[in-house]
């Protein structure tokens, strides 16, 4: 006779206790990947730190901004009031181009004298009698100069012989890309018949249209060349 409050073998086995290995299995399983990811993104952030020391014992930083900078709209606020000071006092905006043109058709002018006198348009900064010293704007150049080297002193970037340079560029390449780039800024803006100051400061006040679209396609231009030079420098 079978006996009605005998439970069925099936009933008296433990399962919970058989599966309870498995799951603490992959539990364990599962805190071991995550230890070793914690571990893995502690020693990336360890060599990443490494590289960022030797990097600032080594090669100099491929930094363009320095925290004694001057505030931009500080800056652009009292470039806009020399351009105003100068329409004050000497009757005519600012310009930074003129000043090299006629520096070098002054030395143009010493080897070539008749060339340079018939030519159309390197005549206009050649005056019979006159010094290219009677032109203000040379002396606005050395004021440029000089406005340049009080920035950098009181930013703390002028350090005797060092050049400020991205960490994989020699010296002779950071002369060499900033001179082309100068030779380049300059034959633009006897092209464009002024520069970013006499066309985008001097123009732009007076809301000349010629100013304004040189302005619009020197930052369009700037955007294009942006990834190049960033190479460059890096």
């Amino acid at each position: 006779m079978s006996d009605n409050n005998t439970k069925p073998v099936e009933d008296e086995i433990d399962f919970d206790a058989i599966n309870a290995p498995k799951k603490k299995k992959k539990t364990s399983q599962k805190n071991e990947d995550q230890e070793k990811t914690v571990i893995d993104i502690s020693k990336k952030t360890d060599e990443s730190k490494t590289d960022e020391s030797k990097t600032e014992k080594g090669a100099p930083q491929a930094l363009t901004y320095h925290p004694k900078d001057w505030n931009p709209y500080v800056a652009g606020f009292a470039l806009g009031l020399v351009v105003l000071l100068t329409y004050v006092f000497m009757g005519w905006g600012i310009g930074a181009s003129a000043a090299a043109t006629r520096v070098s058709v002054a030395i143009a002018h010493i080897f070539a004298p008749v060339a340079i006198e018939n030519n159309g348009y390197f005549s206009q900064y050649f005056v019979e009698g006159l010094s290219i010293f009677d032109n203000w704007m040379i002396f606005e150049a050395f004021g440029v100069l000089l406005g340049g080297v009080i920035g950098a002193y009181t930013a703390g970037r002028m350090r005797v012989g060092e050049v400020e340079r991205g960490p994989n560029v020699t010296i002779a390449k950071r002369f060499f890309f900033a001179l082309l780039g100068g030779i380049i800024m300059g034959f633009a803006a006897r092209l464009g018949r002024g520069c970013t100051s006499g066309q985008a400061l001097t123009g732009g006040s007076v809301f000349a249209v010629g100013s304004w679209l040189y302005m619009i396609f020197v930052f369009v231009g700037g955007y294009i060349a942006a990834p190049f030079v960033r190479r460059v420098w890096r």
